[in-house]
């Protein structure tokens, strides 16, 4: 009977044995393996190595009233409050500090409003009628991030009852590959019958280059032909008669050689002069020698 009762038992355990785990049966005294992966037990895991820039290049336009203060120019925004990030109003304090003549602390102040970080000094004016845009639409606050290369227009509005300036911006695609013809798009921001924010065409606006005006004026879709006549760094801007434009700012480059229309039309001019005076003295040479 003690034989049968340990046979049963043996065969029990040899039983148990065989439906375990093959990490239970390890030997004595050796840990388990673990292959469950911890990453915060990693020291090679965590935050990326690179860090948010302290600088950003940022493009800014101001404009006083309709006349532009700094037109398209860039500059270098550091992150003044050490937050990680740089705002609308870090990037207009530079723009204060490089281009305003006493500095950022004359001509510049911002401050927290209920509608968080508001303008309260602009190019030196006090008015309160402000308005801001980053990369053509309208910001939440001066809190705003900004990125590389973003767009910022600031402006006193030149209509302080019914703030009715219109902001625009100037686009220029190129035309062949003469490097001297553009087509130019003014785009206006308006809004919808339910105020939604929207793009549209400005129709009627004067184009002007380096501050003076052309015969260049906008089409329907807010598209004009230009044809640079010099080369280099070339402003280009809009006004209108229509309506009032907070005025646009874009540089743009022009490389290799162009033509001068004026001095096309001048060389002509002598050329035939020059011709014509060279003929009439032959007439009277050959009249003069028979």
């Amino acid at each position: 009977m003690k034989k049968g009762i340990a046979l049963i038992a043996a065969l029990i355990l040899l039983a148990g044995l065989a439906v375990l785990p093959a990490s239970a049966a390890e030997l004595p005294g050796e840990p388990v393996a673990d292959a469950t992966y911890y990453p915060d037990e990693d020291p090679d895991f965590g935050e990326p190595d690179w860090e948010e820039p302290s600088q950003k290049e940022v493009y800014v336009t101001i404009a006083v009233k309709g006349t532009l203060k700094v037109a398209d120019e860039p500059v270098m925004a550091d992150d003044l409050n050490g937050d990680g990030r740089i705002n609308i109003d870090e990037v207009l304090f530079a723009a204060h500090e490089a281009f305003f003549v006493d500095g950022a602390e004359a001509g510049y102040a911002s401050g927290v409003t209920d509608y968080g970080l508001s303008l309260k000094k602009l190019w030196g004016d006090t008015s309160g009628n402000f308005g801001y845009y980053l990369d053509h639409s309208s910001a939440m606050s001066l809190d705003d991030d900004v990125q590389e290369a973003s767009e910022i227009t600031a402006f006193v509005y030149s209509d302080a009852v019914g703030f009715s300036d219109l902001y625009c911006w100037l686009m220029a695609e190129p035309v062949g590959d003469d490097g001297k013809t553009f087509t130019l798009t003014l785009t206006g921001s308006g809004f919808d019958e339910f105020w939604v924010p929207v793009s549209v065409p400005v129709e009627g606006a004067v184009i002007t280059v380096n501050g003076k005006k052309t015969d260049l004026v906008t089409n329907e879709e807010g598209q004009v032909t230009f044809v640079a006549e010099e080369t280099g760094v070339l402003l280009l801007s809009a006004v209108s008669g229509d309506q009032t434009l907070v005025p646009p700012a874009l540089r743009l480059t022009v490389e290799g050689e162009v033509t001068n229309n004026l001095f096309s039309w001048l060389t002509g001019i002598i050329s035939a002069v020059l011709m014509t005076a060279v003929a009439l003295f032959l007439t009277l040479f050959k009249r003069n020698a028979g």
